[in-house]
């Protein structure tokens, strides 16, 4: 499972701007957030005895396609996930966590000096 995830251009003191052409250096970040893996052998049965994932998931087509901001894709995988995370019990691969990574990126070779 992943919340978020972001990639952009920033300047030399990195703060987010938009692509600038002509420097010899392009500086790059990705943040990651709430990322985690987890494994679950078996999912338990809800109370009513249907399955942890919705045995019949059913959305309108047309509300979905008119959906450009997919919030109602979202509300249906935020329940859907509700569901599992009730009913199984997770084996953690790797536990929640988020990073920054930040790259600096020479464009012009011929200029081999280290950051």
């Amino acid at each position: 499972m992943l919340k978020e995830f972001q990639a952009y251009t920033t300047d030399e003191e990195w703060k987010t701007k938009g692509l600038i052409t002509g420097q010899d250096v392009t500086y790059k970040v990705a943040r990651v957030k709430a990322l985690t893996l987890f494994m679950d052998y078996s999912a338990e049965k809800l109370e009513n005895g249907s399955s942890a994932i919705s045995d019949s998931l059913t959305a309108d087509l047309e509300i979905l396609q008119q959906d450009t901001n997919n919030t109602k894709f979202l509300e249906i995988l935020e329940r859907e996930f509700k569901l599992l995370e009730e009913a199984s019990s997770h084996q953690y691969i790797l536990d929640k966590f988020s990073l920054e990574s930040r790259l600096k990126l020479n464009k012009n070779p011929k200029v081999n000096e280290l950051p």
